[in-house]
């Protein structure tokens, strides 16, 4: 098997490479002659736009960590009035007899908030450190988490949509090709 120089960035290709792993473009080659006389050395503008993606992965890695925190912290809140919120009433004030009917209900529609409130921040977290690493699990991961985040209206569809929008360019697949 033979190698040749990419005519968009120079790197040194295999034949049947489908993609230049330093540049992130698809190969597409003319004719064997035309590989490396049609390279333009002077051109950076390809560089740059990968580079441009690898700092908005990181930027959504970053966002997704702390979703996962906030998430997290909120959990912890919610465990906490579960486990002490019939300690506390008493020493509110008067306990309302309907609110001690209607607690037991409460109480397990709490724990299946927290605890899924728990396992999306844990996964959050998870996805987005390896999302900064360039693993394509954690892109996966961060894809489901932002189709799920555009439910929660206005900062979720916001990110929904822009983690949507840059983990599915042809670029950034490209970004996690060799890290699987």
């Amino acid at each position: 098997m033979s190698k040749n120089y990419y005519k968009n960035c120079g790197s040194l290709l295999d034949d049947d490479a489908k993609y230049c792993f330093r540049c992130g473009i698809t190969v597409e080659y003319e004719s064997p002659a035309k590989k490396l006389a049609s390279f333009d050395f002077s051109s950076k503008d390809t560089s740059k736009k990968y580079n441009d993606y690898r700092s908005y992965i990181q930027v959504i890695a970053v966002l997704e960590i702390a979703f996962g925190i906030l998430a997290f912290i909120g959990s912890t809140v919610i465990w906490f009035l579960v486990a002490n919120l019939p300690e506390i009433m008493p020493h509110i004030g008067e306990v309302d007899p309907e609110f001690l009917q209607f607690w037991p209900l409460a109480r397990n529609i709490l724990v299946l908030v927290a605890f899924g409130l728990t396992i999306y921040g844990i996964l959050s977290i998870i996805f987005g450190v390896s999302l900064y690493k360039f693993k394509s699990f954690g892109r996966i991961g961060t894809m489901v988490n932002a189709a799920l985040g555009i439910l929660n209206v206005p900062i979720g569809t916001i990110f929904g949509v822009t983690a949507l929008y840059v983990l599915t360019r042809p670029e950034t697949e490209v970004l996690f090709a060799n890290n699987k």
